[in-house]
């Protein structure tokens, strides 16, 4: 095959990598839900801070004990490590779809030296899915967590 000047012009057939960016998105939208839980929980948390600062004019200001108060900065803290991880997630799985393309279109070209620059890409094009799997699994962990501690300073609140 001819030396191309740009990766971006070696074609790959659709049904190659259909599949690929049905998994992709897969990942992202399960990505993206956990995001929006993450921001409802830190909403709640904001709604629940602005009623112990800011009562309101004829009702006395609500208490919180001490081990609320401490459950729910868990929460806030848990609920931005799974937005963090959710976003984080976004990037690199986006990022690591890239280095797959790129590695496949580097095959298909059928020069032996794109094929061995893209045998090395293959170890960073894996690196980004394991940092992509532990940061979804993060913002799984940091949602649950932050939900349980949430309803736990609910409960200390009653």
């Amino acid at each position: 095959m001819a030396q191309v000047k740009s990766l971006g012009l070696v074609k790959l057939d659709d049904h190659t990598v259909e599949h690929d960016f049905t998994m992709l998105a897969r990942f992202q939208e399960f990505s993206a839900e956990l995001l929006r839980l993450a921001l409802l929980g830190i909403s709640a948390i904001g709604f629940v801070a602005s009623k112990l600062l800011f009562p309101g004019k004829d009702s006395p200001p609500p208490t919180i004990s001490g081990g609320a108060k401490m459950f729910l900065a868990v929460a806030l803290f848990m609920f931005c490590v799974a937005t963090a991880g959710s976003l984080l997630h976004r990037y690199v799985s986006a990022d690591s779809m890239s280095w797959h393309i790129q590695a496949m279109r580097r095959y298909k070209t059928g020069d032996e030296k794109q094929a061995d620059i893209a045998n090395r890409e293959a170890k960073q094009r894996f690196k980004r899915f394991k940092m992509s799997q532990k940061a979804l699994s993060t913002a799984s962990l940091g949602l649950a967590t932050g939900a349980i501690a949430l309803a736990l300073a609910a409960w200390l609140s009653l």
